[in-house]
């Protein structure tokens, strides 16, 4: 898939199973809640376990409401991010997007990956998570679970 197709689906509230820098994840966009359902679904995760959020940038968490405290600036200008690390932050106000309301705190991740960069620039921050099912243990299991439950086919192969 391009990112024009990715963009295109999460703008039309798919489900995307994309590769990240660490996993398989499946993203949605968090302005359609049925989508939101749809992947707690697939994961087959309870909705009490919230789901950990995207950003192409910093930039883009105090829109968000985050509280950024001068150490998590300082992490977030490290060499450790963008990266594979998941910042658990909480909020700086009672201000926060509807699609956040009633979390005291999320874990957010700026991935390094250049394609899932671009989709986030374009679509703003998304919902995504692991492809395997909630809980479920050992990676043959995962991965057998996750394709059955996103009906994915092989990875496309690249020249």
């Amino acid at each position: 898939m391009t990112v024009d197709d990715i963009v295109e689906c999460l703008e039309n509230g798919g489900v995307v199973l994309l590769p990240t820098d660490t996993v398989y994840g499946l993203a949605v966009s968090p302005k359609f809640d049925k989508s939101i359902d749809r992947l707690f679904a697939l994961k087959r995760r309870p909705r009490t376990v919230n789901l950990p959020i995207m950003v192409a940038s910093d930039a883009e968490l105090e829109p968000l409401g985050f509280e950024i405290s001068e150490s998590a600036r300082r992490l977030l200008r490290s060499p450790l991010i963008p990266g594979s690390l998941t910042l658990a932050m909480g909020f700086s106000s009672d201000y926060r997007p509807h699609w956040l309301i009633g979390r005291d705190e999320a874990g957010i991740r700026i991935p390094n990956d250049d394609r899932l960069l671009a989709v986030l620039r374009r679509t703003g921050p998304l919902l995504v998570t692991s492809a395997n099912a909630h809980r479920v243990t050992g990676p043959a299991r995962c991965a057998l679970r996750s394709s059955r439950s996103v009906g994915a086919g092989r990875r496309p192969r690249t020249a």
